[in-house]
């Protein structure tokens, strides 16, 4: 029987076999990486918003984040990063409340005193994306309900919709 003897590692040698993240560059320019901001370069606040209607979530933006500023990935609280994205959604979820079928009813409500209404009044831009498609989802229940019909007169031309239900 033969005995074998390991001894442990140090934390030199534990860190020395960790591998190392490196730092992404943020632009490559003539082949060159750059991973530095000139110190004199003013970027204007508003070209700042164009970074972020890139990330298409949090998780994106997250991960720009870790790769930016090299951060490793086990150090980042990512439960709790949940949980207050989770808190936010929930919040987002209650304060308007969103309903394909009280969306249905305010559509009738809009177009029963006219013969027709522009396809396009019945969306607010104002809302988020879930809205309009709260909005288009109740407008293509009501076509199958029969309770509206949507007429185009020409190709490309404007699209209106007119209620079925005999005033």
């Amino acid at each position: 029987m033969k005995l074998t003897l390991r001894r442990s590692l140090t934390t030199q040698e534990k860190d020395h076999n960790k591998p190392q993240q490196s730092e992404m560059p943020f632009a490559i320019v003539d082949g060159e990486q750059i991973t530095e901001l000139p110190k004199d370069l003013y970027i204007p606040p508003v070209a700042l918003q164009v970074f972020l209607d890139a990330f298409e979530g949090p998780l994106d933006l997250l991960l720009y984040l870790i790769r930016k500023q090299n951060l490793d990935i086990l150090d980042i609280p990512i439960a709790d990063i949940t949980q207050q994205y989770v808190d936010y959604i929930n919040l987002m979820i209650t304060k308007e409340p969103l309903s394909v079928k009280e969306r249905m009813i305010k559509i009738l409500e809009k177009i029963e005193n006219e013969d027709f209404v522009r396809f396009e009044d019945l969306f607010d831009l104002k809302e988020q994306k879930i809205g309009l498609v709260v909005t288009f989802l109740a407008i293509l229940e009501l076509m199958k309900e029969l309770l509206i019909e949507i007429v185009q007169a020409e190709e490309f031309g404007t699209i209106h919709v007119k209620t079925l239900i005999e005033k």
